[in-house]
């Protein structure tokens, strides 16, 4: 059975763990969960699970959504975050104790300016492929 806390685990892991997204964004500012004031630039993702039709497998196509948040002067900080976080996860799996990741696919990102004029975000979607042991 593939445990849904070890993706998220697995994503926290990525996302700290990449020399190229904390040279941008603290560990502190990186979570699923973060407090309402936790200031800028901050990234949070999500997951979305779907199973999928393996033969005899406990299978599972999961959408992260990874949103980045800045509030700097233009959108440059945010598709900057955004660069190191899609090189931190296109084209590698996201490896779980419970099941075999088989790839994490970049899909989408959509760069958008909050109305009141100065905070930018980046909300970026990959698929990643899990299979039972």
């Amino acid at each position: 059975m593939i445990i849904t806390d070890e993706i998220l685990a697995a994503v926290q892991g990525r996302l700290v763990g990449n020399a190229g997204v904390i040279a941008l964004v603290p560990s502190t500012k990186i979570g699923n969960y973060l407090k309402q004031d936790v200031g800028y630039p901050h990234i949070q993702y999500d997951l979305d699970f779907a199973s999928m039709g393996v033969k005899d497998e406990d299978s599972q196509i999961v959408t992260l959504q990874i949103d980045i948040w800045a509030n700097y002067r233009g959108s440059k900080e945010c598709l900057t975050i955004a660069d190191a976080v899609r090189a931190a996860f296109d084209g590698i799996p996201v490896t779980i104790a419970s099941g075999n990741g088989f790839g994490c696919i970049y899909d989408t990102m959509d760069p958008s300016q909050e109305p009141e004029g100065t905070t930018y975000r980046c909300s970026m979607l990959f698929t990643m492929y899990y299979s039972d042991l």
